[in-house]
């Protein structure tokens, strides 16, 4: 083989070379993806018996009803749903039931506005039982320590596997509602007096922020400038 030859089979093998690594570079690394937060929907159920005929809330079914509540106060993404069964025509015993319900859970904080009661047929619930119900959002956190690869160097300029896995575990944690992190609460509207006290004084040349009050006095730091 000549040194021509040589040469140019050198130069067609590193052009080779360098498509190839081009074509095989991984995606854009996002934490986010690799470290999925999964959010489910779960429906949390509880039966409420007036067995033998009885119209009032026994003490254990209290007891019931205030655990209920105490689960929809801490995590809940719907209204309180109370299906109370209808007894043939007359619906007024079922009422009765469902509003015996609805006024325990009302004095144990929920609001009237946030209750939804219904009427169903034997069919759909259970006879003689008042039925709560609401849905809420669970987050899976991600499991982190995975050092298995090397975390020294990476060829592809890729970060660790574990990199983000913390942040993504550390959100999913401390969500007050996981289902924040499938979408996002409505915001509250502006106060348009305030918004406008602010513009009015920036247009007459006054300062916006509020005057500091005397005796008020704060030191960040004193790194520097030779303070202890």
């Amino acid at each position: 083989m000549t040194m021509r030859r040589f040469v140019t089979v050198l130069a067609v093998a590193a052009a080779a070379a360098t498509v190839a690594a081009c074509q095989s570079a991984p995606p854009p690394y996002d934490y986010r993806t690799a470290h999925n937060l999964t959010v489910e929907k779960h429906t949390v159920v509880q039966q409420i018996d007036f067995a033998g005929g009885r119209d009032g809330l026994s003490a254990s079914e209290e007891e019931r009803v205030a655990k209920m509540v105490a689960a929809y106060l801490d995590r809940s993404s719907s209204k309180l749903v109370v299906t109370a069964t209808r007894r043939g025509d007359n619906d007024t015993v079922a009422l009765a039931r469902a509003r015996q319900v609805e006024e325990r859970a009302i004095a144990l904080g929920v609001p009237l506005s946030m209750i939804e009661t219904r009427l169903a047929d034997e069919s759909t619930t259970v006879r003689e039982a008042v039925v709560m119900r609401f849905d809420r959002y669970l987050v899976d956190p991600p499991k982190c320590g995975d050092f298995a690869g090397p975390t020294d160097h990476d060829y592809f300029n890729r970060p660790h596997a574990n990199f983000g896995c913390a942040t993504q575990r550390n959100m999913a944690i401390m969500a007050a509602d996981p289902g924040d992190l499938v979408r996002a609460r409505p915001q509250d509207p502006i106060d348009p007096q305030r918004s406008s006290g602010v513009v009015q004084l920036h247009r007459g040349g006054k300062a916006t922020a509020a005057e500091q009050e005397k005796g008020m006095a704060a030191t960040v730091s004193t790194v520097g400038t030779g303070g202890q």
